[in-house]
């Protein structure tokens, strides 16, 4: 049963104002507590946000050599895209190819007079197939159908090989591909329903390559050059097409070193930032006991060395002419008079221009360099071999979390127990003062009652 607490009724006291200062007495180890709590969670927070940072540098500098950035690909490249497009589809000869385009390829069209049928129809189609094989098609107009409704049901219908439009009254009917294996015959159970007006059948594509000619029955042409598509969209006496010798895919890799670059810098900023924010001398707040928690640490500093050493060293097996990732534009930034401050943070800058010439100059050795040369241990290797035992499973990171995570669990712990005893102890404070009111009430109602007496 909850004690009664007479607030001061007999003495005059406040008691309940008493008992809270009391409290805010012995709550005060428990404020400590708390304040340590919130520091041990910043700084597990910080390692945990430096280990994720590392984890991406990793893949960042795995990405540096792996066979899909160094895998040989080409480019084929139309000087008129407005009259010959181009697509590699796998590998093609390298070097120049002259087009010339005399005719694209085009489809099917009738036009007919159309009369609504009285008792329906059946409008069959017949086209051959990719073996020249004809196959039949058969589409139901309605008794009393409209052009529109004919439209529909052309259009609609599966396999249907045309499509139907309205044209002023008139239905035109379209081949759905193009060329000389598309043209279609068409006729009408009931007879009357479609009258042919007009007939222009469909042709094939003519044009030569490098003099040689080329029929196709679309405007996609394949095998004109080996493992090149050609898509003609306009007839041109002469364009040229290019294919590229074979080799990695420069933009890609370009793309790789500069998010190398930026997730290198994104680590040196994270724990440059931890190891430098002071702590708040004599912290009252959880704001301030957060501050500072990773200030100087031993192991971050310890990573930002190795890491600087790792973009600096030579890399061994290589020709002193390019064994070092300054010679691929990865730098702290050129000499100046003005002190940059990222420069003195260790922060990389990347010239995009001294990869794309050392890849002109000699692309084995820079990817040799990066590691994408099986059985060499280039900086891909390299960045593996330092961020694994820190940051990967298992890593001294993983284990410094670890240990944090079991610091808040005792701390948390500790927190409640705590909170166990300042309510047993409110509860004392409670009946100690119900006590003393009681007592008191008793021996005042007592003095009354001998003061009655002796008048």
């Amino acid at each position: 049963m909850a004690s009664i607490q007479l607030g001061g009724l007999a003495s005059g006291l406040d008691t309940a104002s008493i008992i809270d200062q009391l409290m805010a007495v012995e709550r005060e180890p428990r404020t400590r507590i708390e304040l340590r709590q919130s520091a041990e969670q910043a700084r597990r927070d910080g390692l945990n946000e430096i280990s994720t940072k590392l984890r991406s540098l990793k893949l960042a500098a795995a990405d540096l050599k792996s066979t899909s950035v160094w895998a040989d690909t080409q480019t084929a490249t139309s000087a008129d895209t407005s009259k010959v497009d181009v697509r590699r589809t796998a590998g093609a000869g390298p070097g120049g190819y002259e087009i010339e385009v005399s005719r694209l390829a085009s489809s099917t069209q009738r036009t007919y007079a159309y009369a609504s049928p009285a008792s329906g129809t059946t409008l069959s189609f017949t086209i051959k197939d990719a073996q020249g094989t004809d196959v039949q098609t058969d589409i139901a107009i309605a008794a009393g159908a409209s052009l529109d409704d004919a439209v529909s049901a052309i259009n609609t219908t599966a396999g249907s090989p045309v499509y139907a439009v309205n044209v002023s009254g008139k239905l035109v009917l379209s081949s759905r591909a193009t060329g000389e294996n598309a043209r279609f015959t068409m006729a009408d159970s009931a007879g009357g329903t479609l009258t042919q007006e007009s007939e222009r059948l469909g042709q094939k594509a003519l044009l030569k390559v490098d003099g040689v000619d080329v029929t196709s029955e679309s405007n996609t042409v394949t095998g004109a050059i080996a493992g090149v598509e050609l898509t003609l969209k306009g007839t041109t006496t002469s364009t040229q097409v290019n294919v590229g010798a074979p080799g990695p895919d420069r933009d890609k890799l370009v793309a790789k070193f500069k998010a190398f670059v930026d997730s290198y810098n994104s680590v040196i900023d994270g724990i440059r930032t931890k190891v430098t924010e002071k702590p708040v001398a004599g912290a009252k707040t959880a704001t301030d006991a957060r501050k500072g928690a990773l200030y100087g640490d031993s192991g971050l500093n310890a990573v930002l060395r190795q890491l600087r050493q790792s973009v600096s060293d030579p890399v061994a097996g290589n020709a002193a002419a390019l064994d070092e990732l300054a010679e691929l534009g990865v730098s702290t930034g050129s000499a100046s008079a003005t002190i940059n401050a990222d420069s003195v943070a260790g922060k990389l800058t990347f010239d995009e221009s001294k990869l794309r010439a050392a890849l002109d100059s000699d692309p084995l050795a820079v990817r040799k360099m990066l590691g994408g040369i099986a059985g060499t241990a280039g900086v891909g290797q390299r960045f593996e071999a330092l961020l694994d035992p820190i940051a990967g499973t298992g890593g001294t990171l993983e284990s410094r979390i670890s240990s944090e995570d079991s610091v808040l669990s005792r701390l948390k712990n500790d927190l409640a127990r705590f909170d166990e005893r300042l309510e047993r102890k409110q509860e004392a404070l409670k009946q100690q003062f119900t006590a003393l009111e009681t007592a008191l009430a008793k021996a005042q109602s007592r003095a009354g009652d001998l003061s009655g007496l002796g008048s």
